[in-house]
């Protein structure tokens, strides 16, 4: 019986240091998980936060950004719109004074055969003188659109080309349907 009486005595001793060791345990547990909890709690705050700062900064910056590039865009177009009626007066008007050549002069020194390197409008005159009515009006056409200032430009580069010496003609008469004469370029004039 004394056995027993000590065996449920540290029995007793061992269930409540147990307990108590295990209230402690549970405490500190809970305890522990409460501060994890916080700070959990606390770091989602700051990370939340911190993307709204995020957010608003880059819209910000995103909406300052495009109203920046409005204002150039449109002081841009507006100073490039200005600088082509500008130029484009400029130019309407020294054309008006530069173009001074005639359909003749154009006729007599354009080459009669056009090269892959011409400006197309010289070759698109070259490839009507054939007909002096459709050389006019292509010549015409040219003037209208602005685009014989690419003639002139080219006939400028061309070596003058020298006057045919006069040679004696022969006083034989020739016949229309001749292969001379009807190979022969019309003249202008």
């Amino acid at each position: 019986m004394k056995d027993d009486i000590i065996r449920n005595y540290i029995d007793r001793d061992l269930i409540d240091t147990a307990k108590e060791t295990a209230e402690s345990i549970g405490d500190y547990v809970a305890d522990a998980n409460r501060r994890y909890v916080d700070v959990a709690t606390d770091m989602a705050r700051e990370a939340g936060n911190l993307a709204v700062s995020a957010h608003n900064t880059l819209v910000d910056s995103a909406t300052g950004l495009a109203e920046g590039v409005e204002q150039y865009a449109s002081e841009a177009y507006s100073s490039l719109k200005a600088q082509f009626a500008s130029s484009a007066n400029a130019i309407s008007g020294a054309e008006a004074q530069a173009i001074t050549m005639t359909a003749e002069e154009a006729f007599k020194n354009l080459p009669a055969t056009s090269a892959c390197d011409m400006p197309p409008e010289v070759q698109s005159l070259i490839e009507v003188k054939m007909s002096e009515e459709l050389f006019r009006q292509h010549f015409e056409e040219l003037k209208e659109q602005g685009s014989l200032r690419e003639v002139m430009d080219f006939l400028k580069s061309q070596p003058l080309a020298e006057e045919p010496a006069t040679t004696a003609t022969p006083d034989i008469e020739l016949d229309r349907n001749s292969p001379a004469v009807a190979n022969r370029l019309p003249s202008l004039g």
